[in-house]
């Protein structure tokens, strides 16, 4: 385990949990953050593969996120971002087999949820792991014009499953990412 590992909650992050709560009840809530802890340990092998080290975790009202020291280049940055996907979809292949042979709910959940989870994260727009991923390879000139394409695109079938009465969770994401494609980054 890293020497000094700061871990941060914000207030976002402590009403994040509450509204997830109230739509989800505590399974819910377990499953997700089971699914959601594969991903970050994904980040996290990967980065102590690669000589990096974890300095600091912050949890806001956008979720986890990870500060590190070590690992620069453009396939590190890559890899580590893709590792986390990566456990994430592994995750979930592994509880749904668990949770169907034990007939266990809440693994069958988190696996489904780990896979949502997955695919949300892998549209390329900052600060998703899909967008650190084409900024790694493709650099911030054209990864800016597909982050924009991507959140718009996200934005778009939030409203197309509004207007079909599936919820709004799709068109919050897609608004979510339309506003932090104006954010500067480091």
């Amino acid at each position: 385990m890293e020497k000094h590992l700061k871990i941060n909650i914000s207030a976002g992050a402590v009403l994040l949990l509450a509204a997830l709560y109230f739509i989800l009840d505590w399974d819910g809530l377990a499953a997700l953050l089971l699914a959601a802890a594969a991903q970050e340990a994904g980040h996290r092998a990967a980065l102590r593969v690669r000589g990096g080290v974890v300095t600091s975790v912050r949890c806001d009202i956008c979720g986890a996120l990870i500060a590190r020291r070590g690992a620069p280049g453009t396939l590190a940055e890559a890899a580590c971002a893709a590792a986390g996907p990566a456990a994430g979809a592994a995750y979930a292949l592994i509880a749904a087999r668990l949770g169907a042979h034990f007939g266990y709910g809440l693994l069958t959940l988190s696996a489904g949820l780990s896979l949502v989870l997955t695919a949300f994260n892998l549209i390329p727009a900052p600060p998703l792991d899909g967008g650190r991923i084409a900024e790694a390879l493709l650099g911030r000139r054209v990864s800016g014009i597909i982050s924009l394409a991507a959140a718009g695109l996200t934005l778009a079938a939030g409203l197309y499953a509004v207007a079909r009465g599936c919820g709004a969770a799709l068109l919050t994401a897609g608004a979510y990412l339309c506003l932090e494609q104006g954010r500067e980054r480091p």
